[in-house]
């Protein structure tokens, strides 16, 4: 159940991301990241932990860039690797036409 909780609060919108970026708190939310996949108890939830790990591993690779540039999150997560949750979630946005990403500058 805890798992299930942190997997939908951490996941939910990478404009969550973006914001805390453009605040600032990019090593903040890698924290957060790195404390919720060790609060999650072993078998408890494999999938919410490898969701998790892979934000938290998207954020540590990106954080500096994006505190730079906040609002290039979006477009960052849709050049990660496809197969990955950052990637996924960008394509979600994009599909759902939220956000163009050919209308993004690229950085």
């Amino acid at each position: 159940m805890v798992a299930g909780l942190i997997y939908k609060s951490i996941c939910f919108t990478l404009f969550l991301y973006q914001g805390k970026c453009a605040l600032g708190l990019a090593y903040e939310l890698v924290s957060e990241l790195q404390e919720a996949m060790s609060s999650i108890k072993e078998g408890e939830s494999p999938n919410a932990a490898t969701v998790i790990q892979q934000f938290a591993r998207f954020m540590q690779d990106e954080a500096s860039h994006l505190m730079k540039y906040p609002e290039a999150t979006l477009q960052q997560a849709a050049n990660y690797p496809q197969d990955l949750a950052p990637a996924k979630k960008a394509q979600v946005r994009n599909t759902l036409g939220r956000i163009p990403f050919e209308k993004l500058e690229k950085i």
